[in-house]
C-alpha cells in the first residue's frame, strides 16, 4: 500500500535498510511519486533494489516492479529515490517550517562569519545574511 505522502512537503523518516540507505533521512522534500518504469529512466533501480533487498524485513516483495517510488530532494540538494518498502512508515514525520526574520543590530563585521557558521552547524542552510 502506498505511503500517505504529499508532493512538495518535507519529511523526516527512518529507513528499513540503514546500512545501505542510511538510518535517518532528514528534512527531505518529496518532489515526485512514480512507478518502476518511470524510475528506470532516472537510475538503474533493478540493480539498486537487488542490492538492498537482503537488508529488508522478510516478506518484502523481491520484484521492484511492485513498488511505488518516492523521489526526494535532500537538504544537500542531492536527489534520492526510495521504494515504499525501504521507508519505515511508522517513523515518517512531516517537517513543518516557517520563514524567520531576525534583525541583529550593532554587530562587528568579524562576527558575520561566526553567525553564518552557527546557523550552518545548527542545520540551517537556507538563509541570507545582508550587511546594512
Amino acid at each position: 500500500m502506498p505511503l500517505s505522502l504529499n508532493i512538495g512537503k518535507r519529511y523526516t523518516f527512518n529507513t528499513l535498510a540503514p546500512a545501505k540507505l542510511g538510518a535517518t533521512i532528514e528534512n527531505a522534500k518529496l518532489t515526485s511519486i512514480t512507478d518502476y518504469n518511470s524510475v528506470l529512466k532516472l537510475i538503474n533501480m533493478r540493480s539498486k533494489y537487488a542490492n538492498i533487498i537482503s537488508s529488508l524485513p522478510e516478506g518484502t516483495p523481491v520484484d521492484p516492479n511492485l513498488s511505488i517510488y518516492y523521489v526526494f530532494e535532500k537538504v544537500s540538494g542531492d536527489i534520492e529515490i526510495f521504494s515504499q518498502y525501504w521507508i519505515d512508515e511508522g517513523t515518517v514525520e512531516e517537517v513543518v517550517s516557517v520563514n524567520l526574520v531576525i534583525n541583529v543590530t550593532d554587530v562587528s563585521v568579524d562576527k558575520i562569519t561566526l553567525i553564518r557558521d552557527i546557523l550552518i552547524n545548527a542545520g540551517i542552510t537556507t538563509f541570507n545574511i545582508e550587511q546594512v
